[in-house]
């Protein structure tokens, strides 16, 4: 991939609401639904107010009950269908997870995390990249900005704008991420924003217990967690999510700088690693990239 496109899809990260900002590339073969015709979420209702029917003087309780065991059997059909289609639609799913430093990397560890995320999504077919709900940096009064491994998710997308977005959030604060949302300065010296690509529109939000639907192109998710949740631990809890709800036993991982946060998830799942989806912690379990020595 040439320089040259590298530095335009980066720039366009610090100047996304200008009106000549770049497009997003031509979108590619579109990655594969589980459901294209949407048939997952079909389901045959109980009747509400079922009327049975007389025989004679009584009823005909013996050909009642056939009716109820008949129906009992399609909804147990109905239920038995929607389990097969939700596996059917996680073995669908190669999930890349993204995290590292948010501030100070290198300029040439940003260029070289672009060409090497580029790479791993095409050689492991990754269809949807996940985080833990970092914001982007933007640019500052001065004109500065901060570079985080944030940008990649707008590289991402102007390469793959058919990769779905996933990120994990609290309930109050999940909007910080969409296009048209206040960037407003950090502790750090960050100024912190929101992305180009993500609205209202193409955001659908789940709480951390709802089931996630079949992958449909142009459809993100924010998963919520209780305000009280530490941010500390909005990690490891979208890990167990990745697991428990969206039925991802491995995943891909790339770390762009190793920070504090990063090191001590990590270390967290290696001595759980039940919890959690294969491919995080351990060298012969981890699998992704690693960029190392990526901060100034």
């Amino acid at each position: 991939m040439p320089r040259s496109r590298l530095d335009q899809v980066l720039a366009a990260g610090y100047g996304r609401h200008a009106p000549d900002a770049p497009q997003p590339a031509p979108a590619r073969k579109p990655v594969p639904t589980a459901m294209d015709n949407n048939s997952w979420n079909w389901r045959e209702p109980w009747p509400q107010h079922h009327q049975p029917q007389q025989q004679g003087p009584g009823l005909d309780v013996g050909g009642l009950a056939r009716e109820y065991a008949r129906m009992e059997e399609r909804h147990n059909e109905a239920e038995l269908l929607q389990e097969m289609e939700t596996e059917d639609n996680t073995k669908n799913r190669v999930i890349l997870k993204l995290a590292g430093l948010t501030n100070q990397i290198k300029p040439a560890k940003i260029d070289e995390a672009g060409e090497k995320l580029f790479n791993l999504i095409l050689e492991k077919g990754v269809t949807t990249i996940v985080w833990d709900g970092d914001l982007l940096n933007h640019k500052k009064e001065d004109g500065t900005v901060t570079r985080a491994f944030t940008e990649l998710l707008e590289y991402a997308y102007y390469e793959f704008p058919e990769l779905e977005f996933i990120y994990f959030k609290k309930q109050k604060s999940w909007k910080k991420l969409l296009k048209g949302a206040k960037a407003e300065p950090d502790e750090y010296g960050n100024n912190l924003g929101p992305f180009s690509f993500l609205t209202e529109a193409n955001v659908t939000r789940l709480d951390s217990w709802d089931p996630l639907p079949p992958m449909q192109q142009g459809r993100n998710y924010a998963i919520t967690f209780p305000d009280d949740t530490s941010w500390k631990k909005l990690g490891l809890l979208g890990l167990q999510w990745l697991k428990e709800v969206a039925g991802a036993e491995e995943i891909q991982y790339f770390i762009l700088g190793k920070g504090y946060i990063v090191g001590k998830e990590i270390e967290a799942v290696a001595c759980d690693k039940d919890k959690y989806p294969k491919g995080i912690a351990g060298k012969p379990q981890f699998l992704g990239v690693e960029i190392k020595d990526a901060r100034d």
